[in-house]
């Protein structure tokens, strides 16, 4: 929070518009963070020429978004935090699936000791 409002001035927000840029900030960066990994997921899919799970991931995390926008700011009345609260939602849905789908493919295994020790034989 130390940069928030030198960087929101550089982008060309008003003073006036900080309250609601304090509000937006922390989900937003959640949501950079949880998009960042769901593409990461997409990178790991198309290396083992699997495209079309990311292309329907996309879909679905997009519609997921665009239903959880209202939902979020006008229902629960979140405001404009709650479209940035909607992406962490889509985005986290979003990694389950690609995750989950990884690993049950065994494309991707978190057991370090193990790939060490095939490699070694």
């Amino acid at each position: 929070w130390l940069f928030q409002q030198p960087i929101t001035l550089a982008l060309g927000t008003t003073p006036s518009l900080f309250n609601l840029t304090e509000l937006y900030w922390l989900p937003w960066l959640i949501s950079c963070w949880l998009g960042a990994l769901l593409y990461f997921g997409y990178s790991i899919c198309r290396a083992h020429n699997e495209t079309l799970l990311p292309g329907r991931i996309m879909v679905l995390t997009s519609v997921l978004n665009i239903a959880l926008d209202p939902l979020f700011m006008f229902t629960f009345d979140m405001g404009l935090a709650g479209a940035a609260w909607a992406s962490c939602v889509a985005f986290a849905i979003g990694l389950v699936v690609v995750f989950y789908t990884l690993i049950k493919r065994e494309l991707v295994t978190f057991d370090v000791l193990k790939n060490r020790t095939e490699q070694a034989i």
